[in-house]
């Protein structure tokens, strides 16, 4: 059998959410399926000129690397996207739905986005054979525009990268936090830059946090979106600017260090399609303060201080609680790692493989 995976996502050159996504699924099928019966094809189309990365290379044989602009790819018997802008001619097709940010916040969104979503997922839904959500909230969102759509629907929780786990070796973590300049006690904050992830009301709640806790810092980690200015605005004239430590996208091996150097992952988006940083910390051994919507909540309900995102107050002093109290931080780091089984690579595979075979 034929598999064919849309790996575009995995193509740019800093690797967030669907890429990560796209990434763990990959490996989940080279677990779980068999080299003998299945065949993969990575398809990807891009000019030379815009490459920025090579196709994600797998340890496993059976594989076949297309790039769809220089020519057509085999025909497969199931492909594979989370772009809606991607449509087979031929063979089954799975379509996985990360969130539908542009019809259920339309303020965080463009106007250009939520155009491109109505114009395409009405008929990608109904090309798709089955529909995975990758959580119950993007169901749950899907289903209120979509209703007709519910009997060809999924959940299928993503898998976390094994690079995030916990690291006893304080001594490693000491000597990779000081290779980007961190020696105190510090918050982290996982996430691309822009309006929708809230940074800005974290900011302001830093100030009440350094108040009690004056050693602190805040250490800040993701790209900027270009068209998002706020932060920077806002930073001009904070008065806490020495204790943030900005450091841009950070790739994986190092993220983890810094994961499991953080006293807490403080997460107050507005909302998600899942919340990956949260169940990174979690595999990491790290508190977590997050918000209390969607599928943030959906995944980290009884194992996270939960938060709401429009409230400051509310912000800090979920972080104080658990800075302040040792033994419901302790409570938390051991929830979140058992939490974190849930979303092992194996699980994944395993589950896409059933509804592989049972669609075809």
């Amino acid at each position: 059998m034929d598999i064919c995976i849309d790996v575009n996502s995995t193509l740019k050159p800093t690797i967030t959410g669907i890429g990560k996504f796209t990434l763990s699924l990959l490996k989940s099928f080279c677990v779980t399926f068999s080299e003998e019966k299945y065949r993969f094809i990575l398809y990807y189309r891009k000019r030379w000129s815009e490459f920025r990365k090579k196709p994600p290379k797998l340890n496993r044989k059976g594989i076949i690397y297309c790039n769809g602009f220089k020519k057509e790819y085999p025909p497969a018997d199931i492909h594979i996207s989370s772009s809606y802008e991607f449509s087979p001619y031929y063979g089954k097709f799975i379509l996985i739905l990360h969130d539908l940010i542009p019809l259920v916040v339309e303020e965080f969104s463009s106007t250009d986005a939520k155009e491109k979503l109505v114009s395409f997922l009405p008929q990608r839904l109904k090309r798709a054979d089955k529909v995975v959500c990758i959580s119950k909230n993007t169901l749950s969102d899907l289903l209120k525009f979509y209703p007709y759509i519910k009997e060809k629907t999924e959940v299928i929780y993503p898998a976390l990268d094994l690079v995030y786990r916990k690291i006893d070796n304080q001594k490693i973590i000491r000597k990779k936090l000081r290779r980007f300049g961190i020696e105190d006690d510090y918050l982290l904050f996982v996430s691309s830059i822009e309006r929708r992830k809230n940074l800005i009301s974290l900011l302001k709640a830093f100030l009440y946090i350094i108040k009690k806790f004056p050693k602190v810092k805040l250490v800040i980690v993701g790209k900027k979106v270009k068209s998002y200015r706020e932060v920077d605005l806002f930073m001009e004239s904070y008065e806490a600017k020495n204790k943030v430590v900005y450091l841009g996208y950070v790739n994986e091996e190092d993220l983890v260090y810094l994961y499991n150097g953080a006293k807490i992952l403080v997460y107050p988006s507005f909302y998600e399609g899942f919340g990956f940083p949260v169940v990174e910390a979690f595999a990491c051994g790290v508190p977590v303060v997050a918000s209390d919507v969607g599928s943030i909540r959906e995944v980290a309900l009884g194992c996270a201080e939960l938060v709401s995102p429009y409230d400051v107050e509310s912000i800090a002093n979920g972080i104080m609680n658990v800075l302040s109290n040792s033994n419901y931080r302790e409570k938390l780091i051991i929830k979140g790692l058992e939490k974190a089984k849930e979303f092992r690579i194996y699980n994944m595979g395993t589950k896409y493989k059933t509804l592989i075979e049972g669609i075809t």
